[in-house]
């Protein structure tokens, strides 16, 4: 579970305390079975997604405080999400070592990526929508043409896990 608050006055000179949500919170979303792993914003609809140890994405719609849908898909804990520059597709990575390709307007799973030795620990898209990057306890980095699911390039040479990815905004 995870709580949305209400922050302070609207004004350009806030405090510091004007930042930090304080009680009561706007809203209380549950619904997840297991720990929430990842929370993440959608880059233009009022809505959020979550994931869990329990597999699923569930969606939120934020403004109103409502659980839309749960997509599923993956066999285990999904670690991180990300939605592409438009907001069309979003990206999923599991302890189960796929990454998943969904259609945010069907929530139908479109590509399923393998390829890593170990748990898919964070995935994040290039600028350009055209590749994705996801990052293994296999401790690889792997760079995946969206458009045809196929791995273009690994990146090796780290010692451990390598935990997240992070991609500069300008590529």
């Amino acid at each position: 579970m995870y709580v949305l608050t209400s922050v302070g006055p609207i004004k350009k000179n806030r405090s510091a305390t004007d930042w930090i949500p304080r009680p009561p919170e706007k809203y209380s979303l549950s619904g997840h079975r297991s720990t929430v792993t990842c929370v993440l914003f959608h880059p233009t609809y009022n809505v959020l997604v979550s994931s869990s140890e329990d597999a699923t994405i569930k969606v939120w719609d934020y403004e109103a405080g409502d659980f839309e849908r749960t997509i599923k898909g993956h066999t285990d804990t999904i670690q991180s999400l990300a939605f592409d520059h438009t907001g069309k597709l979003l990206a999923s990575c599991s302890a189960d070592m796929s990454v998943k390709l969904w259609d945010f307007q069907t929530y139908e799973c479109i590509r399923t990526l393998q390829g890593h030795d170990h748990n898919v620990s964070s995935v994040a898209f290039m600028p350009s929508g055209d590749f994705l990057v996801s990052s293994s306890r296999d401790k690889t980095v792997k760079m995946w043409e969206v458009a045809t699911g196929y791995c273009v390039k690994t990146f090796v040479g780290h010692t451990e896990w390598v935990r997240v990815v992070k991609v500069s905004p300008n590529g």
